[in-house]
C-alpha cells in the first residue's frame, strides 16, 4: 500500500534557501517582471486648524494608501502657508489656505493622486500677559503697565474702579486718591498670525501709614524665567534695604534671592514665600531701622490644553506610532480607551504599538505637575490595511510522487489564497490543497485576500511536475516442470496488477523456451533455460524502471526429490537461523548450493546440512542435490528463499542549538543504519536551509522551529517517512557594536544615532545624567537635535539604549552610550567675536547683501546657564530681551574660586534700517526673540546688544568669559544666499552647493567671547 505524502508548497518555493539545497527536485525561480495592479482611488480630507507657531507639523488625513505618499503645494493664498519639509511632512508657516496634491506611488500598485486643502486660521496668543500694579493711594505719579507677549497695537481702558484710577493711551495708570481695587482691560490688536486678545490688570490702591516701611503682596502666575522685584509702597528715604527669605512653602525651591540688596527674586516653582525687608535710615529718623514682611504668591501658570492630532496609519508588523503631541508641559502617559486589538502601549510612553487594523481611542494625560495645571485629551487612531508586500511570480519544479499534494501556503502570504480562473486537467482541488494527478507543466493565477491586515494582491505560479524515476519491481525467478500450454502472469507475480503499471520486456535469451507478450503474460513452449531482462514500463507519471534479470528454468520432468514448501522469513537484526523446508525422496548424500546466478548474500548456506542464517533481505534459490545410490541416479530439486524487509527501527533527530547565522547542523541517526533522503517542509518563513537532501545537513538562517521530512530506506528495512521537528533557539543579544559617537557641535544639528545596526526594535532615551535641555530626541527617527552646548567638563550626551526581542535574538537590556561633543574655536560658526566694553552692539552677518531677501527669523542663546526675564523695571530700562548670568574668570587664571558672575542684558534689534541706528538703540525698539524680525517696507538690519547691567560681584581686575555665548538666528524655511539677495528653497528641488553654501534654516550662528574690567 502506498504511503500518502503531503508536499507543502513552501518547501518547494524556498528551494536553495531552505527547501532544496543541491537537489534539483525543489528548484524555485522568480521571474523579474511585475505587472502593477489596479487600486481604489486615493482619498484625502480637507483640514482646518489654528495657527500654533511657525513650523508646526500637521498630518494629512488620507485613505486608500497603497504605497509611499509625497506632497506638493500647488496653490497658496497668501504665499507660503504650508511647507513640505525634508521628511515629507507638512509644516505650517502662516494663516491662509493651501491646496496640496498628494501622490501615492507603489511598486506593486498603480499610482493615484488626490487634492485637499489646509486652512490655517489665525492663532490664539497665549503669551500675552500683564503685571498687576500696587499704588500708594496718594501717589500722584503714574505707573506704566508692563505688558509682555503682545503681537499688535495695545489699547487700554478702565474696566472697573473708574472712581479710583485713570489710564492714558500709553498704559500709564494714575491714582485718583482713594483706597480700593480697580482693573484695566488691555486689548492686543493681534497681527497677521494671531487674533486680537484681551487681558486684565488688577490695580490695588493701598493706604500707607506715614513713615512706615510697607510692601504690597506679590502675586503672579508661573512662567519660565519669571523674575519679581519688591513692590514698596512707602516713600521714606532709606540708606539701604536688605532682603531675606524667611519662609518658603512647600519647600525651599520656590525662588532664589538673586540680590539681597535689590530683593529681586528668580522664580523656579509654584509656591509661597515670605520675604523680610530690613530698612536702614539716616540719623534724621528716630527709628534707625525698620523691618517689614511681604508675601510672594506664585500660582500655577496658564497653559494651552495638551492636544494630539488624530492619527491615520497603515498597518505595519511591529510598527510604532508616535503621536504628534502639542502643548505638553511635563511627562505624559497614554491610555487606550478602546481598540486594544488595534494598538497597544509600548515600554516608551511616547509610542503605541500597532497590533491590528481598525480604530482606537486613546487618552493622553499629563502627570501631576507643580507649575502648570495637568491636562488631558483624547484622540483617535485609525490603522488601515497595509499595501500587500509584492509577491513575485513563482516558478517551482517538483517530481511526481503518489498523492502529491500542494497546500495553498505561499511565501509572503498574508491571508487566504484562492484560484483565479479554472483548474487545468491533471490537477484537482481537495480540502484547500492542489493535488497533482498527472505530471506536466501548469500555469495558474492566485489571489491573496490579504487577511485582516493587508490589501489583496494577485500573482502567477508555474508548477513543473517532472516524471518520477521508475522503481525496480519485486521480481522472482521461476523453476517448473514443463506442461503443455502453460503460462503465468508477470504483472501479478511482480505486484503490479493493483498499481496499473506494466512490465516491459527488454531482452529474452531463449524465445523458443518462453515468450512474454505486451500485457506481461509469459507462455512456456518447451523445457529449457531462459534469462528475461525486464523493467517497469514508462507511464504518465514515471520514467521506465531499471533493467532487472529474471531466470527461468523449465524442467522436462519432475524430480524424485520433493521440497514441500518455499522458505519465507522477515529480516531481523539478530540474524536468526532459517528453518529449511522438509525435503523427501533423497537416497544418497545430500548437498546444498545456490542456484546459478542466484544471490549469495541473502542467507548463509551450509552445503552439507543446508542450514541457513539470515544475512539480508532479498530472494535467492537453493538447489538440493542427491548423490543417489546403487539403485538411483543422482537427482536435484530447488526451493526459493525470501527474506522480507523488517520494520524500520531507524530514527533521526537534530540537535537543538542557539542561533548562529550560517552554522551547519547535522542529523543524528540512531537505531540502525539506513539511507536517508531529506526534505524541508512547513517553512512559511524559512528557519534553515537544506544544504544537501542526501546528508540532511542544515544551514541556520533564523531562530525558530522547522520540520524535515525524512524518507528512510535500506535493503533490510521497509521504507518509512518520518517528520522530524527541530528548534533553533534565540541567541543572546550580542550587544552594541559601539558605545560612543563623536560629533562636532553646531546649533540645532541633527545627529542620526548610529551605535551599530539594530537587531531588534531599538529604543533610545536621554539619560537622567545628561544635562537637561542640551538635546531633544526624536524617538521615531532615532535622531538627536542639539539644543545647547554642555559645559566643558560634561560635554557629552548620555543615552539609554534598549532593544526588543527580535526574530533571532533575545532582548537587549538597557545600556548606556555616549555622544561626545567637540566645539571648534574657529572656522565653523559664521562669526567669532570678542567684546571688550560694557555695552557692545554686534552686527549680524545676515546684514550682508546675499541675505537681503531673508524675511522672518527667530533669535536665541546657547551655552548660557542661567537665563531669566527682565523684571518690570528692567523691561522699562533696557527693553525686551533676556537677562543672562555669565561666568567670568580673571584673564588667564583658571582658579575656580575666583569665578564671578555678572548679569548681562541681551537684546535683539531686528527691524527696518530706516528706524534703527547703532548709536541710538532705544529700549522700546528691542523685539522679542520669537518675533518675525524683518522689515516689510524696506531693507532689514539685524543687531544684537550685550549690556552688562550688574557687575557688583566682580573685582577691579580684567575678566574674560569662562565659556563663550552662542547666538543664532534661524527659521523654518530654508534660504539659499546668493549675490542677488538670496531666495527660499523650493522643497521639490535639489540644490547643489552655491557660492555661499547650501540652503539652510539655521541662517547664522555666532560665538561671542568677552573681556571686561569693572570701573
Amino acid at each position: 500500500m502506498n504511503r500518502k505524502y503531503y508536499l507543502l508548497f513552501l518547501a518547494a518555493l524556498l528551494a536553495g534557501c531552505g527547501g532544496g539545497g543541491d537537489s534539483k527536485t525543489n528548484n524555485t525561480k522568480t521571474p523579474t517582471t511585475i505587472t502593477k495592479q489596479s487600486r481604489p482611488q486615493l482619498k484625502a480630507e480637507d483640514t482646518v486648524l489654528k495657527f500654533e507657531g511657525v513650523g508646526t507639523v500637521t498630518e494629512a488625513k488620507l485613505s486608500n494608501v497603497h504605497g509611499s505618499v509625497s506632497y506638493q503645494v500647488i496653490d497658496s493664498n497668501p504665499l507660503n502657508v504650508v511647507k513640505i519639509n525634508d521628511s515629507g511632512m507638512l509644516q505650517i508657516l502662516r494663516p491662509g489656505t493651501a491646496t496640496i496634491l498628494a501622490t501615492d506611488n507603489s511598486s506593486a500598485y498603480e499610482s493615484s493622486e488626490a487634492r485637499f486643502s489646509i486652512t490655517v486660521e489665525r492663532g490664539i496668543n497665549t503669551d500675552l500677559s500683564v503685571s498687576d500694579l500696587n499704588f500708594n493711594a496718594i501717589e500722584s505719579e503714574g505707573k506704566a503697565l508692563t505688558v509682555r507677549g503682545q503681537k499688535g497695537e495695545l489699547s487700554y481702558e478702565v474696566e472697573s474702579g473708574h472712581n479710583l484710577i485713570r489710564v492714558d493711551e500709553n498704559g500709564s495708570v494714575y491714582s485718583l486718591g482713594s483706597i480700593g481695587q480697580a482693573s484695566v482691560l488691555i486689548t492686543d490688536s493681534g497681527n497677521e498670525l494671531y487674533l486680537p486678545k484681551q487681558v486684565r490688570a488688577t490695580v490695588k490702591l493701598h493706604g500707607v501709614a506715614s513713615g512706615q516701611l510697607q510692601f504690597a503682596l506679590l502675586e503672579d502666575e508661573y512662567r519660565e524665567g519669571l523674575t519679581l522685584e519688591p513692590a514698596r509702597l512707602d516713600k521714606a528715604q532709606t540708606q539701604s534695604i536688605t532682603y531675606k527669605i524667611i519662609r518658603s512653602e512647600p519647600d525651599n525651591k520656590v525662588a532664589e534671592l538673586l540680590n539681597p540688596e535689590s530683593g529681586v527674586l528668580l522664580v523656579h516653582n509654584v509656591g509661597q514665600l515670605t520675604v523680610e525687608a530690613t530698612a536702614t535710615y539716616s540719623d534724621a529718623f528716630l527709628d534707625k531701622q525698620q523691618t517689614a514682611q511681604f508675601v510672594v504668591d506664585v500660582k500655577q501658570g496658564q497653559r494651552e490644553a495638551i492636544s494630539v492630532a488624530d492619527v491615520v496609519k497603515t498597518y505595519e508588523e511591529g510598527g510604532r506610532i508616535f503621536p504628534k503631541v502639542t502643548n505638553a508641559r511635563g511627562d505624559y502617559s497614554l491610555r487606550i480607551i478602546s481598540g486594544t486589538d488595534v494598538i497597544a502601549k509600548s515600554m516608551s510612553s511616547e509610542a503605541l504599538l500597532i497590533k491590528g487594523v481598525g480604530t482606537a481611542e486613546v487618552e493622553i494625560y499629563e502627570h501631576e505637575m507643580r507649575n502648570y495645571p495637568a491636562s488631558k485629551a483624547r484622540f483617535n487612531v485609525e490603522v488601515n490595511r497595509a499595501p500587500h508586500p509584492v509577491m513575485n511570480d513563482i516558478e517551482m519544479s517538483l517530481i511526481y510522487q503518489p498523492s502529491l499534494s500542494i497546500p495553498l501556503a505561499f511565501s509572503g502570504q498574508k491571508g487566504n489564497v484562492s484560484l483565479v480562473g479554472s483548474l487545468p486537467d491533471g490537477l484537482r482541488m481537495t480540502d484547500g490543497k492542489l493535488e497533482v494527478e498527472t505530471a506536466g507543466e501548469y500555469r495558474l493565477k492566485f489571489e491573496d485576500d490579504g487577511g485582516d491586515l493587508y490589501q489583496p494582491i494577485q500573482f502567477n505560479v508555474v508548477i513543473k511536475v517532472a516524471k518520477a524515476a521508475g522503481q525496480a519491481m519485486v521480481t522472482q525467478d521461476y523453476e517448473m516442470v514443463y506442461s503443455k500450454d502453460y503460462s503465468f502472469d508477470l504483472r501479478r507475480d511482480f505486484g503490479l496488477s493493483t498499481s496499473n503499471d506494466h512490465v516491459e520486456l527488454v531482452d529474452n535469451t531463449a524465445t523458443d523456451v518462453i515468450e512474454v507478450t505486451a500485457d506481461g503474460r509469459a507462455y512456456v513452449y518447451k523445457a529449457g533455460k531462459a534469462t528475461l531482462t525486464v523493467r517497469r514500463q514508462e507511464s504518465a507519471n514515471y520514467t521506465a524502471g531499471p533493467d532487472q534479470k529474471v531466470y527461468v528454468n523449465i524442467l522436462s520432468a519432475p524430480s524424485r526429490i520433493d521440497v514441500q514448501s518455499e522458505v519465507e522469513e522477515t529480516w531481523r537484526t539478530n540474524q536468526p537461523y532459517v528453518q529449511k523446508p522438509t525435503i523427501s525422496g533423497t537416497v544418497g548424500e545430500v548437498s546444498y548450493r545456490f542456484a546459478e546466478n542466484a544471490a549469495t548474500d541473502v542467507v548463509s548456506l551450509d552445503s552439507k546440512t543446508g542450514e541457513m542464517r539470515i544475512l539480508n533481505a532479498g530472494s535467492t534459490r537453493v538447489v538440493v542435490s542427491d548423490a543417489g545410490d546403487d539403485k538411483f541416479t543422482p537427482g536435484e530439486s530447488s526451493f526459493s528463499v525470501t527474506i522480507k524487509q523488517g520494520t524500520n527501527p531507524v530514527s533521526i533527530a537534530y540537535p537543538t542549538v542557539d542561533f548562529s547565522a550560517g552554522t551547519i547542523i547535522s542529523p543524528v541517526m540512531s537505531g540502525g543504519t539506513a539511507k536517508a533522503s531529506y526534505r524541508l517542509i512547513n517553512q512559511k518563513d524559512p528557519v534553515v536551509e537544506l544544504v544537501s537532501p542526501d546528508t540532511g545537513r542544515l544551514k541556520i538562517l533564523h531562530a525558530g522551529e522547522y520540520q524535515v521530512e525524512v524518507t528512510l530506506t535500506g535493503r533490510n528495512y521497509k521504507a518509512k517517512t518520518i517528520v522530524v521537528n527541530g528548534t533553533i533557539n534565540k541567541a543572546k543579544h550580542p550587544g552594541l557594536s559601539t558605545s560612543t559617537m563623536k560629533v562636532e557641535f553646531e546649533p540645532f544639528k541633527k545627529v542620526k544615532l548610529d551605535f551599530g545596526t539594530p537587531i531588534g526594535n531599538r529604543s533610545y532615551q536621554i539619560s537622567s545624567s545628561t544635562i537637561k535641555g542640551v538635546a531633544s530626541l526624536d524617538v521615531d527617527k532615532e535622531e538627536l537635535t542639539l539644543l545647547d552646548l554642555p559645559p566643558v567638563k560634561r560635554r557629552w550626551i548620555s543615552l539609554d539604549v534598549s532593544e526588543g526581542e527580535s526574530r533571532d535574538y533575545k532582548a537587549l537590556e538597557s545600556k548606556k552610550v555616549q555622544l561626545y561633543l567637540s566645539f571648534a574655536d574657529e572656522g565653523v560658526a559664521d562669526q567669532y567675536t570678542l567684546l571688550e566694553t560694557e555695552q557692545t552692539v554686534l552686527f549680524s552677518t545676515l546684514n550682508a547683501r546675499e541675505f537681503s531677501n531673508l524675511e522672518e527669523s527667530e533669535f536665541g542663546l546657547m551655552n548660557v546657564r542661567s537665563v531669566r526675564e527682565p523684571t518690570d523695571e528692567e523691561l522699562k530700562l533696557y527693553g525686551k530681551g533676556k537677562i543672562a548670568l555669565l561666568a567670568f574668570k580673571p584673564v588667564g587664571n583658571d582658579d575656580q574660586t575666583l569665578i564671578k558672575g555678572a548679569w548681562v542684558h541681551l537684546a535683539r534689534f531686528d527691524g527696518c534700517t530706516s528706524e534703527l541706528f547703532e548709536d541710538d538703540l532705544k529700549p522700546f525698539e528691542a523685539i522679542d526673540y520669537d518675533d518675525p524680525g524683518y522689515c516689510t517696507s524696506g531693507s532689514t538690519i539685524r543687531m544684537t546688544r550685550f549690556l552688562i547691567i550688574d557687575d557688583s560681584k566682580m573685582e577691579k581686575v580684567e575678566y574674560e568669559l569662562v565659556a563663550p555665548v552662542i547666538t543664532y538666528r534661524r527659521g523654518v524655511r530654508e534660504f539659499l544666499a546668493t549675490n542677488k539677495g538670496g531666495f527660499y528653497a523650493d522643497p521639490n528641488v535639489i540644490y547643489g552647493k552655491g557660492e555661499y553654501g547650501y540652503p539652510k534654516s539655521l541662517y547664522e550662528w555666532s560665538v561671542v567671547n568677552m573681556k571686561y574690567q569693572p570701573n
